[in-house]
């Protein structure tokens, strides 16, 4: 709790007391409400009788293969509680704002706006780079109201003054201190270095996991305003300088370990899917959409085979299993 993860640190420790098996359930259900909720964020509602299966499908996939560390992530207990439990909290707290963006006239009760501070605190005291890339978002979002002199509601006011009062409790906990100081380059360097040398290590990881999603993305974008002359879903813009913000708020950190990377691949996916909605494809791209899924669940269903003997492996206490096919093959 002193490092002021308080969110993910609770979840896994009240896991590791009530066993594994009870982890498992509840993880296939945080693994599903992050899908869920990814949708939401790209189609903007979830609505059985126009679900896109194509679009869920899609998604599914992509987290496959854009979340580097997708068996530490995802398997691993305090993988999954510290990193994907709270990106989960961030992507509801986001959802009253993309709701309001798109109905102006959307307001939660009484009970929803004192639920929606509490919502607040929680994705603040999520993890570092995930609660900076929620900050800029927030921060993105209110001066974009102010540019259209929008008045913001309560529950904004609320939510937002709920993040910031967890995300400083975050960044002043004891416990990143202490973290900060246990590492060589700290004690050795100093700050403007420490800097340019996290700069260097967040660029390459970012161009390594993220460079791809993130460059069509904005190729996109120029081709919608630019050639198509439509205008772009302003959260679209959002997700995307959210997945950015997460990423270099690394260069502050002395290390940048992958399963770190998780929000910055969420926000990343986010993006390009939403930004692909809403351009207008070209018909000989129409035409192959369905051999090109075909293709792809062709390539995902050889990677899954071989996940899932490496998962077999671990679980029946393998030795032969190595750090690679434990981080990169999927396993937790």
């Amino acid at each position: 709790m002193a490092g002021g993860r308080i969110v993910g640190v609770f979840i896994a420790q009240l896991f590791l007391l009530v066993g594994k098996s009870y982890f498992n359930i509840a993880n296939a259900f945080i693994y599903t409400l992050l899908i869920l909720l990814i949708y939401f964020h790209i189609a903007g509602n979830i609505r059985l009788k126009n679900f896109n299966v194509l679009l869920y499908g899609a998604i599914n996939l992509f987290v496959w293969y854009f979340v580097p560390a997708w068996g530490e992530n995802f398997l691993w207990l305090s993988g999954s509680c510290i990193n994907v439990c709270p990106v989960v909290i961030i992507l509801l707290f986001f959802m009253p704002l993309r709701r309001k963006n798109d109905k102006p006239d959307y307001k939660p009760g009484v009970f929803g706006t004192l639920f929606y501070s509490f919502l607040g605190l929680l994705a603040g005291l999520s993890y570092e780079n995930a609660a900076a890339g929620a900050f800029v978002f927030l921060l993105a979002y209110f001066i974009g109201k102010a540019i259209k002199k929008e008045k913001p509601a309560l529950f904004e006011i609320l939510g937002a003054a709920g993040f910031l009062i967890g995300f400083a409790i975050l960044l002043v906990a004891p416990g990143n201190y202490a973290r900060l100081h246990s590492y060589d380059i700290t004690m050795q360097h100093g700050l403007m270095y420490r800097i340019a040398y996290g700069f260097v290590i967040t660029t390459n990881i970012f161009f390594k996991y993220a460079a791809l999603l993130t460059g069509l993305s904005i190729v996109m974008g120029m081709e919608l305003l630019i050639h198509q002359k439509e205008k772009i879903h302003l959260f679209s813009y959002l997700y995307l300088l959210t997945g950015i913000a997460s990423a270099y708020s690394m260069i502050f950190s002395p290390v940048f370990i992958e399963r770190t990377f998780f929000p910055v691949s969420i926000f990343g996916v986010i993006s390009f899917l939403s930004l692909f909605r809403q351009i207008k494809l070209p018909q000989i791209m129409k035409r192959n959409a369905k051999p090109f899924i075909i293709v792809m669940l062709v390539c995902f269903s050889f990677s899954l085979v071989k996940a899932g003997i490496a998962i077999r492996k671990v679980y029946r206490g393998d030795k032969t299993v190595n750090v690679h096919e434990m981080h990169y093959g999927r396993v937790g």
